[in-house]
């Protein structure tokens, strides 16, 4: 007599690998996390640096004209206070702009993230306040009015709406435009007006220096050696805060890439090719925040 064969839980294998990759299709790969996600989160992570960028704006104004002040002879040290007051205050004004701008790009790549794992869109302010970001942007930029508003308002449909993964393609292909508009404004910043000030005061503390240098080498040459010493180590600290501002211009310009990526293959987000570029650009921006300075 012969019995019925029991299978065994490896012959019952190959039929739980089609139902787990079956499910894995249905959520765009199984990867540990989603590939969009990553890309988020490490674009999300790397953002988190350009706060200290941005306040360095203002701060290298002051800095250059605090050189410029005690280079001049018999300049009051008092004035030193009205500094932001004056010539510096227009940064200022500028970096709460670029502060705003930068606020919803990040705010948008964490909801990307989230749409991408198949969660609710959350935003860590109240909607309401998208509007105060734009409401910061100087009037006469418009095209980065138009961005942040662009942006501000797909993030509040998507938190009122609940939107899910299925809404992830239409989200790409509406705020990509802007996306890039907000990216462009955000280098071109760093790459123009910080670099220049960067340059500026280094050319100030150089003149100031060697200005008291010059002073005190001959009756008091060990005052002199310390203050070159200090010249040296300003020096250092402006080449830091250099590489640091290119270090996240290239973070800028791969979250870009990535995100024109997703928007040229916005139809096909669930491909072994998608993944694998994302991935790329996911790396990429990993290397690049590890590289960032600690120079503030």
């Amino acid at each position: 007599m012969t019995h019925p064969r029991v299978a065994g839980p490896l012959e019952h294998r190959p039929l739980v690998w089609l139902v787990v990759s079956l499910v894995c299709l249905s959520v765009a790969g199984c990867a540990d996390p989603p590939a969009i996600k990553r890309f988020a989160a490490a674009s999300a992570s790397a953002g988190e640096r350009f706060p200290e960028i941005a306040n360095d704006i203002e701060k290298s104004c002051e800095r250059r004209e605090k050189y410029r002040l005690l280079g001049r002879w018999g300049a009051d040290l008092d004035s030193l206070e009205h500094v932001t007051a004056g010539t510096c205050a227009a940064y200022g004004r500028a970096v709460s702009r670029l502060s705003g701008s930068h606020r919803v790009l990040m705010g948008y790549m964490k909801a990307l993230g989230n749409l991408s794992a198949g969660e609710v869109v959350s935003y860590d302010q109240p909607i309401d306040d998208l509007g105060d970001a734009v409401a910061a942007i100087s009037p006469a930029d418009a095209k980065s009015v138009a961005a942040v508003k662009g942006v501000s308002e797909v993030l509040a449909e998507a938190v009122a709406g609940k939107w899910r993964r299925k809404q992830l393609s239409t989200v790409i292909e509406k705020t990509n435009a802007d996306v890039q508009t907000l990216i462009t404004a955000l280098r071109e910043t760093i790459e123009g007006d910080y670099e220049r000030l960067l340059d500026a005061e280094s050319e100030a503390a150089r003149k100031f220096y060697l200005g008291v240098i010059k002073e005190y080498r001959g009756e008091e040459p060990l005052t002199a050696i310390l203050v070159y010493d200090r010249w040296l180590g300003e020096e250092r600290a402006i080449e830091a805060r250099r590489e640091t501002a290119g270090a996240y211009v290239k973070v800028l310009k791969k979250i870009a890439r990535g995100h024109q990526d997703l928007y040229d293959h916005r139809d096909a987000l669930k491909s072994k090719d998608v993944k694998k570029l994302v991935l790329k650009h996911s790396t990429a921006i990993e290397e690049l925040a590890a590289d960032l300075r600690r120079a503030f």
